[in-house]
Formats: C-alpha cells, sequence, structure tokens
C-alpha cells in the first residue's frame, strides 16, 4: 500500500494495513497476518509525521534449546518524514533520537509495506529464550539438557584438566 503525501495535507488520516509478509521471514513463523495502524500527519509543508503500531503474534526457536516458542509482537513507532535528499554531515556529527526517527523521501509518497517490514522486524528480540533458565543443548551429545540430565560433561579424559580430579 502507498500513502501519497498530497492526501494528507491539512489533515490527519487514519490507514489500516493488514498483510502476510512471508518476504522477510528468515529465522521466525508468521502465525497470523501483520496488522498495523498507521496514523499520517502534516507538520510543515516539507516534512509530516507518521505514527502507528505494528502487531502479530510470530513463532521463533530458542536459542538455546531450539524450542519453538510463541511471540507476540506489539510495536509503536514514529518517523517524522522529509521529502528531499538528506542533509550533508562532516565526519563528526553526533547523531541524536531525532535522527534516527527521520525518514527522506525522494518522492512525496509512502510505501507502508517496507515500514511495516523494518518495525516487524525491529519487534523481535536478538536473544529468544524459552525461559530466562534455559539449560539449552548438550554441547557433546545434543541432548536437551532442560528435559534430561546427559552423562557427557561428568568425565572427560581429553580435556587438559582431567589431571586435577585425580589431584582429590
Amino acid at each position: 500500500m502507498k500513502i501519497l503525501l498530497a492526501d494528507i495535507v491539512g489533515k490527519d488520516r487514519k490507514f489500516s494495513y493488514l498483510e502476510s509478509l512471508d518476504s522477510l521471514l528468515s529465522d521466525f513463523t508468521l502465525k497470523s497476518p501483520v496488522e498495523a495502524v498507521l496514523l499520517a500527519r502534516q507538520k510543515s509543508e516539507e516534512s509530516y509525521v507518521l505514527s502507528g503500531t505494528v502487531k502479530a503474534s510470530v513463532t521463533v526457536g530458542c536459542d538455546r534449546c531450539g524450542k519453538i516458542i510463541p511471540l507476540p509482537v506489539n510495536r509503536e513507532f514514529q518517523y517524522v518524514l522529509h521529502i528531499g535528499q538528506q542533509p550533508e554531515r562532516n565526519a563528526e556529527y553526533q547523531c541524536n533520537d531525532e535522527d534516527c526517527e527521520a525518514l527522506y523521501l525522494n518522492e512525496a509518497a509512502i510505501e507502508c509495506e517496507a515500514i511495516v517490514e523494518e518495525q516487524l522486524l525491529l519487534a523481535i528480540p536478538v536473544q529468544r529464550l524459552c525461559d530466562e533458565s534455559c539449560k539449552g543443548l548438550c554441547k557433546e551429545c545434543g541432548i536437551n539438557l532442560n528435559e534430561k540430565k546427559c552423562q557427557c560433561g561428568e568425565f572427560n579424559s581429553n580435556s587438559p584438566f582431567a589431571i586435577l580430579k585425580k589431584l582429590q
């Protein structure tokens, strides 16, 4: 869906977006279509504000044990849209929070799918755990240590520290 900024001049416009975004999915599975509600308003002659929420239900694998876990996504966002080229910055420029929310557009239109995809990806945590106390998998036999205790780690004679066991 494309939003033309010329349609927003002088008023607030609300847009609803419901779509399945299979193209970007790599390490999680979308369980329902992504629902986004976008609110666009004109801030000045050459700038607009786009805010909204993205909601979805996804499943991800635990990073320690591989168990598939549900993950509800509910993310709010805001962008300040500027029509025109991004201003030149010198090498010493320090970015602030407003710079992170700014988008510079070549044309006076917003492609909603790209923004919704970006917000969905940002909402997925970097480390996904089924439980904070997840023990993961045994690095030798691969057994799930949350379900069973393995015998692999008890004594490894090939370890350079195996001699220390004999000193006890």
